[in-house]
């Protein structure tokens, strides 16, 4: 004996003005973005401040490397329009190596501050984004399900549904990585046919 499914139409319109539904967006955006903002805050200043220290890095070695060359032979650089950056350079302090980059000590001690600041916030945004992917999930299914029941007038309340959607959440979330690597595979087998 097989399972039939009916399709069901959708009557967004009454969706939308049902407060119950308003209550389980307004909860769903409270939980998923707003409550997770201070690490994310965080996570964005350290990212940010790092990414500060970076671009002055690599102004500093170009204002580094210039002057270098121009001091090789001044006259004939100069006579040619050769100018170097005066901001980021400075002659009397100590440089050091990293990479391709020669920049200014205090600048490479402040880059090595600020990547160990971001790689101490990692741990959280792991969980983080674990935690925003399992809830959209879960609040996805909860308001697909108020909306099917508001359509069939089948509807239940804002608890029920949200529980539903929790208890849904193990079983999408396997879903998700079962048919995730396949989409990903089909779409780059697709592209470079």
């Amino acid at each position: 004996m097989g399972v039939t499914m009916e399709s069901v139409h959708l009557d967004v319109p009454s969706t939308l003005r049902d407060r119950r539904f308003l209550a389980l967006l307004a909860i769903a955006l409270l939980v998923t973005y707003a409550l997770p903002f201070p690490i994310i805050n965080d996570v964005l200043q350290d990212y940010s401040r790092l990414k500060g220290v970076m671009e002055r890095m690599a102004k500093e070695n170009d204002a580094t490397v210039c002057h270098r060359v121009l001091s090789t032979n001044p006259d004939f650089f100069s006579s040619h329009g050769m100018r170097c950056d005066e901001e980021y350079y400075r002659p009397n302090e100590s440089t050091v190596t990293t990479g391709d980059l020669i920049v200014y000590e205090d600048t490479y001690r402040e880059y090595l501050r600020a990547r160990e600041a971001l790689k101490r916030d990692l741990p959280a945004l792991v969980l983080l984004v674990i935690f925003a992917f399992l809830a959209m999930l879960g609040f996805g299914y909860a308001m697909i399900d108020f909306a099917v029941g508001v359509s069939t007038g089948d509807e239940k309340g804002v608890k029920d549904t949200l529980l539903s959607g929790l208890r849904a959440v193990p079983t999408l979330a396997v879903s998700e990585f079962l048919v995730s690597p396949y989409c990903y595979w089909s779409w780059h087998s697709w592209r470079f046919q």
